[in-house]
């Protein structure tokens, strides 16, 4: 692949494109990348930029950014515009990447926002001093897009007195606001029943502070209340879609929901907690509704200056910095279908949903590499959890040596800290925590064949205790174990 060099003034951003362009056809994928079609352009910063790519073909866009400036990416594209052809329900992959090295975002499916695919999906991404946007059309529908950077706005909206049409809030504890010193921690939970004492801990860590709990459903306020019992000042808990609760969304519903978690109140309000904990539920609506908003933003600034922050089941999934996001009807994917097709579309196998992976709407470090995998041994989810693994590594999201995936069985929970240290937490009956990190990629994973990894990938399993006593280190040693594939059948020691 040949990557252009940079051009243009200082005043504009020099992007690079080459457009790799072989017959049309999925069998031309492999042909497309040593073939170009080279198409030089200048942008400016906060302009929208008309650009084309044609069916089942691969777009590089090479761009020279300020490191450490926070930046965010916006596609919209008009395949069904302004004709009245219904747009196709995904269309346009978008990867921001470090050129010839990983992944800053993950892949993020260009999804439909209104029936024309006019709204931008916005990709937020901390920059190194040269990016390259990758853009992928998969579905033999080559059209016009639109491609704008912007620098993150630092403005800070005015107070905001009200929350926004159409949330629930409940609050316990008082309404005034406490000032207290806090140390980060992430308090990552398998599902089922919370534990005490590791909700206790985060708690700590976040200066026996204010909470604020963020769900879809509406179920009364019970978090907040909980968190003001485990020792919390007050509690907030704001649950965004009352009537729709965890059911999918999208269209209008989306916007919808996306509008609420782009008010001033909620970002106000996690601003001034020093504990943010996400409920359980569906993760895909979490990703769709929260990435690149202002509440994404605020809990981003609440992790930077030190915050306590926490998730179970879909909470914890969605903190992870690559996130299983199951798509489409029936339950969600089990070991047996992952095993038989790592790339299980939506709708392709009656009663299951699909297996996709996309970028977390919040920038945790010490969790950023991270897959994470819930309800662990009660649902047997072995199979499924390397499958993940698989497809990171497959579709280059991180390379190998820098991922990782944690799981906990329900009622587990592990306490983290900035460097990756880790207590884990297991009610009376017991429970653990497993951590799994390849050292060799799959030997297949591709669409419609079993994967196979018989070479396997180290894992470890630590037994939690009521006290949290076990540890665990994100970063250090795992093994001597071996979880293996064979054929589409996953067995551990």
């Amino acid at each position: 692949m040949t990557y252009a060099r940079w051009r243009g003034a200082a005043a504009l951003l020099g992007l690079a494109c080459t457009c790799n362009c072989s017959g049309s056809g999925v069998s031309s994928m492999s042909d497309a990348e040593t073939t170009a079609d080279e198409l030089s352009v200048n942008i400016d910063l906060s302009v929208w930029k008309k650009m084309h790519v044609r069916a089942y073909q691969k777009l590089r866009v090479a761009v020279t950014l300020e490191a450490g400036t926070r930046y965010v990416a916006r596609v919209t594209d008009h395949w069904g515009w302004p004709s009245d052809r219904p747009r196709p329900p995904s269309t346009l992959d978008v990867d921001v990447r470090v050129p010839r090295g990983a992944s800053l975002t993950g892949v993020v499916h260009n999804r439909s926002h209104d029936a024309n695919g006019t709204l931008p999906d916005p990709i937020p991404f901390l920059a190194p001093a040269r990016v390259e946007l990758v853009l992928r059309e998969l579905d033999g529908e080559g059209g016009d897009f639109e491609l704008r950077l912007d620098r993150e706005s630092a403005t800070e909206p005015p107070l905001a007195a009200a929350p926004p049409d159409g949330i629930a809030v409940h609050q316990a504890g008082p309404l005034t606001d406490l000032v207290t010193v806090t140390r980060f921690a992430a308090l990552v939970a398998g599902g089922g029943p919370d534990h005490d004492a590791a909700t206790s801990a985060l708690v700590v860590a976040g200066g026996h502070g204010d909470a604020v709990i963020l769900r879809m459903d509406d179920t009364g306020g019970a978090y907040a209340t909980y968190f003001v019992q485990r020792g919390a000042h007050a509690a907030t808990e704001i649950a965004f879609d009352p009537d729709g609760g965890n059911t999918d969304v999208d269209g209008a519903a989306l916007v919808t929901l996306r509008a609420r978690a782009d008010d001033p109140w909620v970002a106000q309000r996690i601003d001034a907690a020093e504990i943010l904990f996400i409920a359980g539920g569906n993760q895909t609506k979490y990703v769709d509704a929260w990435r690149g908003t202002q509440l994404a933003a605020a809990v981003d600034r609440l992790v930077n200056r030190g915050g306590a922050v926490g998730g179970t089941s879909a909470g914890m999934h969605v903190l992870g910095g690559i996130v299983h996001t199951p798509r489409g009807a029936g339950d969600s994917v089990t070991s047996a279908d992952a095993l038989a097709d790592p790339y299980l579309a939506e709708s392709e196998r009656s009663g299951s949903r699909s297996l996709e992976l996309a970028p977390s709407p919040f920038v945790l470090p010490v969790l950023r590499d991270l897959v994470m995998d819930t309800h662990w041994t009660q649902r047997g989810r072995l199979g499924r959890s390397l499958t993940f693994l698989a497809r990171v590594l497959t579709d280059e999201v991180r390379p190998l040596g820098s991922i990782a995936l944690l799981a906990c069985d329900e009622g587990v929970a592990v306490l983290v800290d900035g460097s990756g240290r880790g207590r884990v937490f297991a009610p009376a009956a017991g429970g653990a925590a497993f951590l799994f990190r390849p050292d060799v990629v799959p030997g297949r994973c591709a669409d419609d064949r079993t994967l196979d990894w018989r070479a396997g990938v180290p894992f470890a399993r630590i037994e939690g205790t009521m006290a949290g006593d076990a540890t665990l280190d994100l970063r250090g040693p795992v093994g001597p174990g071996r979880a293996k594939v064979v054929d589409g059948v996953a067995s551990a020691p």
